[in-house]
């Protein structure tokens, strides 16, 4: 019988790599072999799908939610009359008290950004504060880039939702600072570029320095930390000793962590608020600066610690892992004070530089993502468990809760079941947890072999699938969570703190 793994901390964020005692000759690092460590690669996939099931169930629920809310309201319009801008106007009004309340939820159609991918709320606040008066907007060099990035942002939302997204992301900023954002895109291509040369010819990651100003650049604006890590990204292909699949995936892997943490941690809880003076709202900001920086740093590790098996290689950053979650952490805190600044002393302009809606994309479009996002998948996983036919039955799981998302509207709701599944921390939770009893039990029947990380990339993409179609169709249409209600706004803030406990200890932070 195959022997059982010694040492399996599920909950944790990163993997041990144990090395194959061979020394690479390019780089002097000791090459490790993913496949040959079954249990390390169950470890990760918990990690990484929990991550990616999370965020793309709760963007089906949301995407459910607004098809509902649109029914809805669509319902009402044709049985009260008024106009299309009242009766938004009404619904705004009508969803502003529960809306808080909610930690991944859209129950408002007209005032969501919302993709496949990502969730953004939009920012709609007729109000004039004391920054937006401030004498700087008068002088070009502070507002010269206002009407490009809003331009781009809508021109680049039916083709490219990413990129989109990625401008869209730093509005606050720009809300406070105007242009002195593309300084600090300048200065982080100047240290991506620097990074590339300090390596001399060799294909590995920036200098741990230099890698961690660009990714809390990130945190703040994912344009620039998107500007930095590519600069070298570019600089290290352009040096043409790139030439094999290994440090190609390395490259995909440093590319995400230098401008991805901060997105995906703002389509898992949204932060830009509209703000408000009552003590839900109080709440709410104080839950977003103890939930927005642990799960930003914890993605992090998670990303940091794939890094040696996407290279191949034994490379000293992994130890650099906690550093790394605790930086972001950091920088996600402040990003979230600086958020509540722009909204409550820059609406004007956070208002005009966040669009509240953006162009849908095409359903081409969006098929055409999901199919790189497979192909991406398989590329990535090929050095976890080798080609076989569980990467290809896994990677067509991985997309799936994406393709629920995007047919949320054509699934029935059970409008009698009034039920809602956990999002944001709660979701979290269940989907870490239940991966981990997947994996503890495929361990138990496969022990330490091969196969298990074989049928782990099948099995914890699939339980993704059901947590995404039980998302949907467990909405509750009304769009508000059951502990939510008046009455019960103890329940969410006395479990609002159990669950980050609970889930500060499954991810091993405490």
């Amino acid at each position: 019988p195959a022997p059982m793994p010694t040492d399996l901390p599920l909950g944790g964020a990163t993997a041990e790599w144990g090395g194959t005692g061979v020394t690479d000759a390019g780089t002097g690092l000791e090459i490790i072999d993913p496949s040959s460590q079954p249990g390390a690669v169950a470890q990760t996939a918990v990690a990484v799908m929990a991550v990616v099931g999370t965020v793309a169930a709760a963007a089906a629920a949301a995407a459910g939610a607004a098809a509902a809310g649109a029914a809805a309201g669509s319902a009402a319009g044709s049985s009260t009359g008024g106009s299309p801008a009242a009766r938004r106007s009404e619904g705004t009004s009508s969803s502003s008290s529960t809306s808080s309340s909610n930690e991944s939820d859209s129950s408002d159609d007209q005032g969501s950004l919302s993709t496949v991918d990502i969730n953004q709320v939009g920012f709609e606040r007729q109000h004039r504060a004391w920054g937006d008066a401030l004498p700087m907007w008068g002088n070009k060099f502070f507002t010269w880039f206002d009407a490009l990035s809003l331009r781009l942002t809508l021109q680049l939302a039916p083709s490219s939702p990413l990129l989109s997204k990625v401008l869209n992301d730093g509005a606050y900023l720009r809300a406070i600072v105007g242009a002195l954002t593309v300084v600090f895109a300048v200065i982080a291509g100047l240290l991506g570029y620097a990074g590339s040369v300090i390596n001399d010819s060799k294909v590995l990651p920036p200098s741990v320095g230099i890698y961690l100003v660009i990714a809390v650049l990130g945190v703040f604006d994912a344009l620039i930390g998107l500007v930095g890590i590519s600069m070298f990204v570019l600089a290290t292909l352009l040096s043409g000793n790139v030439d094999t699949a290994s440090e190609i995936r390395m490259l995909l892997g440093v590319l995400v962590v230098g401008f991805v943490p901060g997105l995906i941690t703002v389509g898992f809880r949204h932060i830009r608020r509209e703000p408000e003076s009552n003590s839900a709202y109080i709440w709410e900001r104080l839950t977003d600066i103890a939930v927005a920086p642990f799960f930003a740093g914890w993605t992090t590790m998670a990303m940091i610690g794939t890094l040696p098996a996407l290279a191949g290689l034994a490379l000293p950053i992994a130890n650099e892992a906690t550093a790394f979650g605790l930086f972001i952490a950091m920088a996600m805190t402040i990003r979230v004070i600086l958020e509540e600044i722009a909204a409550r002393f820059y609406p004007e302009r956070l208002n005009y530089l966040h669009p509240t809606e953006l162009p849908d994309s095409r359903i081409q479009q969006k098929i055409g993502a999901l199919t790189v996002r497979a192909g991406a998948f398989l590329f990535v996983g090929l050095p976890f468990i080798g080609l076989c036919w569980q990467l290809f039955v896994g990677a067509v799981l991985f997309i799936a809760p994406n393709v629920i998302g995007l047919y949320a509207n054509q699934i029935p709701f059970q409008n009698r079941l009034k039920a809602s599944m956990p999002t944001g921390i709660p979701g979290l939770i269940v989907n870490l947890l239940g991966s981990m009893l997947v994996v503890l039990a495929l361990t138990r029947m496969l022990g330490n072999s091969e196969n298990l990380g074989k049928i782990t990339f099948i099995l914890l993409p699939a339980f993704s699938v059901v947590m995404a179609l039980l998302n949907v169709w467990m909405e509750d249409p009304n769009g508000a969570k059951w502990y939510a209600k008046n009455n019960r706004q103890w329940i969410y803030r006395l479990g609002g703190v159990l669950m980050l406990l609970i889930a500060l200890r499954i991810t091993g932070i405490l």
